[in-house]
Formats: C-alpha cells, sequence, structure tokens
C-alpha cells in the first residue's frame, strides 16, 4: 500500500478519491485510538492494531483537534467549531446583538478568523446586529483582506481591544465589556460565540505512540512533514477542497529536491523562534547543536514567510530570482496583501507611467530590508515602498519595520550626498488604491 491515513476528517474522502486518481493505493484508519505502535519493515511503516496490521509507504495523519465550549459564570458560550451553532444564532431577532468574540482565551488561529467571519457575515446578510470582537487583526490567508471587506459593507461592526471582560447575569444576557486603551465598548447580548479551548488529546496520544512530533498546535495550510520522514501532518482544519485537493501533489512520496528553500546564516540567527512559530509548513526546526535553526529542505514551500519576519535577517531563499537588473526607472516593493492589491487595481489608471514601473511583491514588509532597498537602487532610478498599515500587518510590525528602513537609506544617502527623495515609503490598504495611485504619480513627477 501506498498510503495510510490516520484520523477521522471530512476531508478523507476527497484525498482517497484524488490518490485513486494518480493511481496511489490507500487505506483508512479513522479511530486513531486503536493504534499500538509503529515498526518499520524494509521501506513500509507497519502500524498495528489489536487486530490488524497496515504496511504502507506512507502516512497521512489526518485527526482534528477537537474545541470545547468556553463558560462564564457556569454558562457555555456559542462554539463557533459547533455545525449547529448557526442554527442558534438564527433564533436571533432582527435587532437583537450577536457578539463574536476572539482571542478571549488564548489567541485565535488564522482559520478561526475566517470561520467567524464567513459566519457573521450569514447572520449580517439576515439583518442581524453583529460584532466582531479582536485582539489582532489577521491578513495572511488568502482572500481575508476581501472577507473583512464584504464584512464591513454588509454593516458588521469590529473591535479592537486589549482588554476584556465577560460577565452573565440571571436575566439570560451576557455583557461584554472591551477597552482598546482609550475608548470602552460594553455590549448586551444574548448570542456571544468563541472559538472553545482546543483539545487534542487523541491526536497527542497518537504522535506519543508513532513516537513522533506533529506539533498539534499548529495549523497546517499544507501538507507537513513529521519528525519522521514519509509521515505528513495534513491541515486537520481543511475545510475547501480547493485548499487540500491541490495539495496532495506536495506529499513528496518520491522525496524530489525542492526548486528553493529557505536558507538560514547561523551567525545572524538570533534563536528567538520566530520563524518557527510562524512558518505555516512547519519546515522550521530548532538545531540545539549549533544553536540556531534550520530548515527542512522537502517540506519547505518557499513562501518566504520567514524571510519577512526574521528580526536578523537570517533567512533567504535559495534560487532568488528577484535579483535581476531592469531598466524601468521605479521600483516598487509592496507587500503582498493589502499594498499588491491596491497596486492591482489602479494599474489600468497610471497611463504610461505603468511602463516605468517595476512591481515586485515580498510576503510582508517585514522581508523589506537595507540591503533590498540599496539593491533596488542599483538598477532603477528611485524605490517605493509599499507596506499594510500597522494593524492590518499579518506580522503586526512588519509594515513599520520596512518605513523604518526606508528612513535608514534615506539618511545614509544624504550623509553622502545624493539624492534622498529617489526612495519613499508609503502604508495603505486594499482599501486604498487612490491615495496609493496619488503617490505613484507625484513619486513620478518627482
Amino acid at each position: 500500500m501506498d498510503v495510510l491515513i490516520l484520523g477521522k476528517n471530512k476531508i478523507n474522502e476527497a484525498l482517497r478519491v484524488k490518490m485513486n486518481h494518480e493511481e496511489l493505493s490507500c487505506e483508512t484508519l479513522e479511530n486513531v485510538c486503536e493504534v499500538k505502535g509503529l515498526s518499520v519493515n524494509n521501506d513500509f511503516y507497519v502500524v498495528k492494531t489489536a487486530d490488524k496490521t497496515f504496511e504502507a509507504q506512507s502516512i497521512i495523519i489526518t485527526e482534528t483537534p477537537k474545541y470545547d465550549a468556553l463558560e462564564v459564570d457556569g454558562t457555555k458560550l456559542l462554539n463557533l467549531t459547533d455545525c449547529s451553532v448557526s442554527d442558534s444564532l438564527l433564533k436571533a431577532k432582527v435587532h437583537d446583538k450577536i457578539v463574536f468574540l476572539l482571542d478571549y482565551s488564548v489567541e485565535s488561529p488564522e482559520h478561526m478568523t475566517r470561520k467567524a467571519l464567513e459566519l457573521a457575515k450569514c447572520m449580517a446578510s439576515k439583518k442581524k446586529q453583529v460584532y466582531i470582537f479582536n485582539r489582532f487583526m489577521r491578513t495572511a490567508q488568502r482572500e481575508i483582506e476581501e472577507q473583512y471587506r464584504e464584512a464591513r459593507n454588509l454593516g458588521i461592526t469590529f473591535v479592537k481591544y486589549e482588554n476584556i471582560s465577560v460577565s452573565y447575569s440571571d436575566d439570560t444576557q451576557f455583557t461584554v465589556k472591551a477597552c482598546d486603551g482609550v475608548f470602552e465598548t460594553e455590549i448586551a447580548t444574548s448570542f456571544v460565540v468563541a472559538d472553545g479551548v482546543k483539545n487534542a488529546e487523541k491526536l497527542n496520544a497518537l504522535a506519543s505512540v508513532l513516537k513522533i512530533n506533529v506539533r498539534a498546535d499548529r495549523f497546517y495550510l499544507y501538507p507537513a512533514l513529521t519528525s519522521r520522514k514519509n509521515i505528513y501532518m495534513f491541515n486537520p482544519m481543511a475545510d475547501a477542497s480547493d485548499v487540500v485537493i491541490p495539495s496532495i501533489k506536495d506529499l513528496k512520496l518520491n522525496c524530489k529536491e525542492p526548486e528553493s528553500f529557505a536558507e538560514i546564516d547561523a551567525r545572524k540567527c538570533a534563536f528567538c523562534y520566530s520563524c518557527y512559530r510562524a512558518c505555516p509548513h512547519g519546515a522550521l526546526v530548532p538545531d540545539l547543536e549549533n544553536s540556531a535553526m534550520k530548515c527542512i529542505e522537502s517540506v519547505c514551500d518557499a513562501c518566504g514567510t520567514c524571510v519577512a519576519i526574521c528580526p536578523g535577517q537570517a533567512i533567504t531563499l535559495s534560487g532568488d530570482t528577484n535579483k535581476k537588473e531592469n531598466n524601468k526607472k521605479i521600483k516598487i516593493l509592496c507587500c503582498e496583501n493589502g499594498a499588491r492589491q491596491a497596486v492591482a487595481e489602479i494599474e489600468n489608471e497610471l497611463g504610461d507611467v505603468i511602463l516605468n514601473l517595476d512591481i515586485e511583491s515580498v510576503p510582508c514588509g517585514g522581508n523589506i530590508g537595507l540591503d533590498k532597498i540599496t539593491e533596488a537602487l542599483h538598477s532603477h532610478q528611485k524605490v517605493l515602498v509599499a507596506v499594510c498599515k500597522d494593524d492590518a500587518c499579518r506580522h503586526f510590525v512588519g509594515g513599520k519595520r520596512a518605513c523604518k528602513q526606508v528612513e535608514r537609506t534615506a539618511e545614509a544617502l544624504k550623509t553622502a550626498n545624493l539624492d534622498s527623495t529617489t526612495v519613499k515609503s508609503i502604508q495603505v490598504s486594499c482599501a486604498m488604491p487612490n491615495v496609493l495611485k496619488d503617490c505613484i504619480l507625484d513619486f513620478a513627477k518627482m
């Protein structure tokens, strides 16, 4: 057998169909509690249960963590992961308020933000008064900026907080009090939806039996290797087939060499674990012997997230193709989230100026360092850095860091008696295309 699927997940059937299409044989063991041990026989893993033995070249773990409902004063909040939560919310009357509470007990993962947005938009379209309370804005996932825009257009109110409290009274009302450090918001409602407390007991028990590290606290965007070759942790919370199905080719059953991957300069690495926590593929792991991070090349998707977030700029991507010289006059380095989307909306409105623009997307503004800006100045007359606004940056301070680097570059040019106006920065969101257009046109005239 080629692949053994371990776990109960609605993506299992989609995986089986895809593997059959690619002529890969597979079996599924949904009850992971039955797994009693793992051994190796030549090129096969041998998984044993009480009454059966499976032999497979590769293993995919799809077991999903459960989320238990949060309680306030002995009363359970509505569980965002419960399939019946929408039925409960539909009982709300037109003018009843519905609160979605994120980052309450712990920081909510991004897939919970997307789930909350989808459900909130559904309720808002049915004329419910919807509020989303969160401590952080998340924009890393594909198309999530568009979801935020749709939510605002439907009249959903976003409340960003630093401190929050929730209480329950005898009249079946929750009281949510939040403060952002300046303003206070208080809402009384019978409907509070939260993402709950993660319960990964089955997944952790399976990891213990198989003697692997699956990093169950992570949300994988794509399949990722565990600590044992050809044992994969597939996206445990995946819903959409457009995410799951194309990723099957990334299982690397034949262990193909990756075309590009993250390279870590151990001399610069601060061993701060920032990349370890940020990598959506689980490709960055600690090298305790050398006190630096290292990359599992076969897992790395070369997405550039680690490059963007590394505070010491110790990470680069192998085979970087963004170093070719270009005779266009203006280089625009823009964050692939809000800034790049804003550029896409105005490209047809820039006239002949567009012919002199060389636009490059980066995973985050935090990836734009002094060396990247000065390198662009070698082949372009001017460099414009367009990044997310502070509150919208998926790495929280990536945009701010990029603007600081532009300031440093301008100071260095001024010290060398060169034109410091050849570099400029702007912070925009996808909702500010006209602001960016005016900036580009003015910059081109300078």
